[in-house]
């Protein structure tokens, strides 16, 4: 189980790479080239766009970690795996203070 665990993370990275490669790498050149610059627009776009990679970075691993824990011990496949971790997910940001009013379940009437 371990050892399939560990194929199946290292796998999920690699697809989640290869698909959001086309928006990682242009982000980072964006910043990189416009802030050396020393554009003040630049360096104001440049914030979100950081946060955007920043969270990329953070979300892609837990995204794999949690799909590949699914797939490996609970014998899910990738797309149940996929909607019980983004559930789990948006039950975990709906208890933020600020922003948990935006990922609170609704009651359908």
């Amino acid at each position: 189980m371990l050892i399939q665990y560990i194929f199946y993370l290292i796998f999920y990275e690699f697809v989640f790479i290869i698909v959001f490669s086309p928006i990682i790498i242009p982000i980072s050149l964006l910043t990189k080239n416009d802030v050396q610059r020393g554009s003040i627009l630049a360096i104001v776009i440049a914030i979100p766009v950081v946060g955007i990679y920043l969270l990329l970075l953070i979300f892609l691993p837990y995204l794999a970690h949690q799909i590949a824990k699914r797939k490996a011990f609970e014998n899910m496949n990738f797309f149940d795996g996929l909607n019980d971790t983004l559930s789990d997910i948006r039950i975990k940001l709906s208890l933020l203070p600020f922003i948990g009013k935006w990922f609170e379940y609704k009651k359908k009437d």
